[in-house]
């Protein structure tokens, strides 16, 4: 099977149905209170990213990754950050130029893999923020090179995690309504090379360190 297609379509599928509720474009009302400086935005479904977790987002350069929708991409831009929205998805990426085109935000908009991101330079985002979407990709490890080699010394990695079981459940035609898949979010913050670690990137989270062999 090939999944990037797969994943592309499904979600091309869920834009048209318009009842996703990641494939909903933000109201003109959230834009205007981002630009205020006033902003909430989903790692996950549950619980709206702490503020404390974001860096000074007038002019960062932030990778929107996996993140089509016309939602995270337009909010951040309105707050002043310099965005480009990376998704496998078309009909996600229409809805971020809706948005843009709507309320007049500078955003750009690629469609691509998240496990191959040899358009951009190294070192070339201050941020990237990637909801859950990783559960559906076939090559994770390869997501996880791909965002440090683009993210600068001190650049923070916002990601979303899903258990897969959790989703398969909420999906099912037994499904309680309104069922949560109860994601988790999860902060790095990369790092400078261990001396010696060979190929170990490494990130810290809460103060601990996380390293992840890629």
């Amino acid at each position: 099977m090939d999944v990037r297609s797969y994943n592309r379509e499904a979600w091309n599928r869920e834009v048209e149905g318009g009842k996703n509720p990641w494939s909903q474009p933000v109201s003109s009302e959230i834009i205007a209170r981002a630009r205020d400086g006033e902003f909430s935005i989903l790692l996950t479904e549950n619980i709206p990213v702490p503020q404390s977790w974001f860096p000074p987002l007038k002019g960062a350069q932030v990778l929107c990754l996996a993140s089509g929708g016309g939602q995270q991409g337009p909010v951040l831009a309105a707050a002043g950050a310099n965005v480009t929205v990376f998704d496998n998805s078309p009909a996600q990426l229409k809805q971020d130029r809706l948005v843009a085109e709507r309320e007049s935000l500078s955003l750009q908009t690629i469609e691509g893999d998240a496990a191959n991101l040899s358009l951009f330079s190294g070192e070339s985002f201050d941020l990237v923020f990637n909801p859950c979407s990783t559960v559906f990709m076939q090559d994770v490890r390869g997501v996880w090179k791909e965002c440090y080699r683009v993210l600068r010394h001190n650049g923070i990695l916002m990601t979303g995690s899903m258990n897969l079981e959790n989703l398969r459940r909420i999906r099912s035609p037994d499904a309680a309504h309104g069922q949560s898949s109860r994601g988790a979010a999860h902060h790095h913050r990369k790092q400078e090379n261990e001396a010696g670690a060979g190929g170990r990137h490494v990130y810290r989270q809460s103060g601990s360190p996380h390293r992840h062999q890629i």
